[in-house]
């Protein structure tokens, strides 16, 4: 869409950019960069060269995911298909408590970088992920051969609150109701052509062919709480702009 619009943008896995890139450095050319897209947490947009001088809020998409059903498709991708993993081929309700609570605090996922040489953790685990990335608080994401990484840290009643505020600041879309985020998209951001692969890896349903252990969902449930205020809030929002929409259909 920004090639077809001559418009500069940095957006990972294209140009030679990296797909591993979650941050922006000084050395990388965004002299007139209009478009960022990616893996970003908040304010990543500080680092363009006209927001250093001055305090710029651009335009903003941000997508939303149910926390719980994000933690269950979480278990089934980095563990259940994960070959490598413990817990190959072991169904989420044979988990014991205990161990349930060590992964959702404890783990995080890496990958190999395109060098072969270098691991790059990918995620922010399972422990309020959403919020971490839009309050601009993430701790392992883009942390490349690391020998030790930080529990996450409980958030606290101010962090949930600037979560929620800085969600309002953007136009949201939610995973579970594409079609509806794709009615958004072409209203708020008619320059962006979507792409039906865009939703391929929300696309597997086989993680939801089963009743989950309550017990389980609630330890979900514990780790997440910032996660689901802030979807709660992003439901609401969301359900306004159709509202919205439907004034001038």
């Amino acid at each position: 869409s920004g090639k077809k619009l001559g418009l500069n943008f940095f957006v990972p896995c294209y140009n030679d950019i990296s797909c591993f890139t979650f941050d922006i450095t000084e050395n990388q050319e965004l002299i007139n960069t209009s478009i960022i897209s990616g893996h970003f947490q908040w304010d990543i947009w500080k680092k363009l060269h006209q927001c250093k001088n001055f305090n710029c809020q651009p335009r903003c998409l941000v997508v939303g995911r149910s926390p719980i059903d994000r933690v269950l498709s979480y278990y089934h991708q980095r563990f259940f298909k994960e070959w490598q993993s413990n817990y190959f081929n072991k169904s989420f309700n044979e988990l014991n408590v205990d161990d349930w609570r060590r992964l959702i605090v404890e783990h995080r996922f890496a990958r190999w970088k395109e060098d072969n040489e270098t691991v790059i953790v990918v995620d922010e685990g399972m422990s309020d992920p959403m919020c971490r990335t839009v309050l601009g608080k993430r701790i392992s994401t883009g942390v490349e051969n690391p020998r030790y990484l930080p529990l996450p840290t409980r958030l606290n009643e101010e962090e949930i609150k600037k979560a929620i505020e800085n969600s309002k600041s953007c136009i949201v879309g939610i995973t579970e109701r594409w079609d509806d985020t794709v009615k958004v998209i072409r209203s708020w951001f008619p320059w962006i052509e979507i792409v039906k692969e865009v939703q391929l890896n929300a696309g597997e349903k086989s993680y939801r062919d089963f009743k989950p252990r309550e017990d389980l969902i609630e330890v979900i449930r514990e780790y997440n709480q910032c996660d689901i205020r802030l979807y709660s809030e992003m439901l609401r929002q969301f359900r306004n702009q159709l509202s919205l929409l439907d004034q001038f259909v």
